[in-house]
Formats: structure tokens, C-alpha cells, sequence
């Protein structure tokens, strides 16, 4: 199983843009060292991944042509931001399209435990008027960036972070107080939302979501 999956990927290499229906420059990405993980197998070399269409862009050496890797097709990607010292991790999760199938797509993790925090980029169409109501002109998309919660196999999108949390963990809005107060979270940021959902993970016992508040 493992062979064909990887067997897979290697006959899915295409020269860059051939996959996505788009024209791809090497210039529109920012490209990091890092590595696409399929099973066991590491695949190193400059990577470069766009979270709007799910695609993996590989340079295995210097010069080599530039290879894309549909998504769903490897399990992991890493890639390390020289700048900012900090590697950044995709991986593949389970979610239910609007016809009700199964389908793997990716997101980057922030947090990972027995409730994940998720990010991933996406479009949004917006349509564009030519002045006059109810007369439509061109339409257009601009970037956005979500959040999730993944857990016990379900993916979430954040919309009300507080009363999502209190339902996951099955606590209190009191006990959520108690938290957010000895950790000094600020729950209205991504960046605290996902600090807020790492110490609730700590303090979930035996892999349930119960909490101990004895403290």
C-alpha cells in the first residue's frame, strides 16, 4: 500500500501549473527548504505550498524544473521559514464536502492535540459592481484565512470560539474564566484562541475531553 501510494505521487509530478487549471509563475510563491512526506518517504528540496487550491509545489535540486503534487496525494509537508526561524507543518484531515463524500485536505497545524487548531487559506468571491444596484458586473475572489477545530474525527470551522470551546471541552463559561485568567489568554485573536485551546488540551485527563479543575 505504501509503495503504490508513493507510486502515485511520483507519476502525479507535473511541470508546475499543469494541475490547478491556472497559470503558475515560480515567482508568484515563496519558496522555503523543507521536505513532502509520503508514508515512511522524505522528499527534500525548495517547497513551496498553495493552501487555496491544495497543491504542492516541489523543487527537489537547484534547477531541477519545478514538480506539482496534488495534496491529497502525500501525507505531510514541512517547511522551514529562514526569516522568522519557524518551520511550518501541513497535513491531511478528513473532511465531508457539500455532497456528503469524504475528501483529505490540507491544512497547516498550530496546534495539535485531542482538539486540533487549524489554519488554512482560501478564496472568497466577491462580485463587482458597475455602479447601478442590482446590475452585476464582473466577479472576482480576495484571500482569506480561516480557523478550525478538528476532534473526534470532525472538522469545525470558527465562527463563535468561545461557545464552540465550552461545548468541545464540555465546560463551563466560569471554568473557561478560570482558565483564560491563569494563563492571561486573549481569546479574540487566532494567536490566543490557539494558546487558549493549548492549555484547555493539557488539562484534558485519559484522552476525554474532561477537565480537571483542581488547582
Amino acid at each position: 500500500m505504501k509503495i503504490c501510494k508513493l507510486i502515485l505521487v511520483v507519476l502525479a509530478l507535473a511541470p508546475i501549473g499543469t494541475l490547478v487549471g491556472q497559470k503558475v509563475k515560480i515567482e508568484d510563491y515563496d519558496w522555503y527548504k523543507g521536505q513532502v512526506i509520503v508514508d515512511d518517504n522524505r522528499i527534500p528540496g525548495r517547497v513551496a505550498y498553495d493552501d487555496r487550491y491544495n497543491v504542492v509545489y516541489l523543487r527537489p535540486k537547484e534547477g531541477d524544473e519545478v514538480k506539482t503534487i496534488p495534496s491529497h496525494l502525500v501525507d505531510t509537508v514541512k517547511i522551514f521559514n529562514t526569516e522568522t526561524k519557524v518551520t511550518h507543518v501541513y497535513a491531511n484531515y478528513p473532511v465531508v464536502n457539500k455532497y456528503g463524500y469524504e475528501m483529505m485536505v490540507m491544512y497547516e497545524e498550530i496546534i495539535t492535540g485531542p482538539v486540533t487548531y487549524l489554519k488554512k487559506g482560501t478564496f472568497e468571491s466577491i462580485e463587482q459592481y458597475n455602479g447601478n444596484i442590482g446590475i452585476m458586473g464582473n466577479s472576482s475572489t480576495i484571500d482569506l484565512v480561516r480557523y478550525y477545530l478538528f476532534y473526534n474525527n470532525k472538522m469545525e470551522e470558527i465562527k463563535k470560539f468561545e461557545k464552540q470551546v465550552l461545548d468541545i471541552y464540555n465546560i463551563s463559561r466560569k471554568e473557561l474564566r478560570q482558565v483564560m485568567n491563569r494563563y492571561r489568554l486573549e481569546i479574540r485573536s487566532p494567536r490566543g484562541q490557539a494558546r487558549c485551546i493549548y492549555h484547555l488540551n493539557e488539562l484534558v485527563t485519559e484522552n476525554e475531553l474532561v477537565l480537571s479543575f483542581n488547582y
